[in-house]
């Protein structure tokens, strides 16, 4: 598998990703078994879209300087873990992500003092500490 590896390497500096050595030639003992060249370049690419990008690939040398508060022009690779919504509360991501059954607390309105429902309307809820 080693004799296919310059063509590989090629393949992904075409498109600005330098691949660990030893992550490559695992990659391309896994993926072994099939014969045709093109082939052998799309398996290597869908194991190097599923890895973590620590182990897969070499960083960018000098990345904190390149960039320094302005805007990138040249591709760059980048991995993202995770992502965070910042118009809703952490506390009720976590509840989404591990309850299954969780359901959004029911919102409540300010009653309007110009309502004829004001009686109505139920009160917040209070939490106590």
């Amino acid at each position: 598998m080693v004799e296919n590896a310059p063509e590989v390497e090629r393949y992904f500096a075409e498109r600005h990703i330098r691949l660990k050595r030893d992550w490559l030639l695992e990659a391309l003992h896994f993926v072994s078994a099939e014969k045709s060249q093109n082939r052998l370049v799309d398996l290597v690419y869908q194991q190097w879209l599923f890895a973590d990008i620590k182990t897969s690939t070499e960083p960018i040398d000098g990345l904190r300087q390149l960039f320094d508060g302005r805007s990138l022009y040249d591709p760059y690779v980048f991995q993202i873990h995770s992502i965070s919504d910042i118009g809703t509360s952490n506390l009720k991501q976590y509840k989404r992500l591990t309850d299954p059954s969780y359901e959004e607390p029911i919102e409540y309105d300010q009653p309007n003092p110009n309502s004829v429902e004001i009686g109505l309307t139920r009160s917040p809820p209070t939490n106590a500490i």
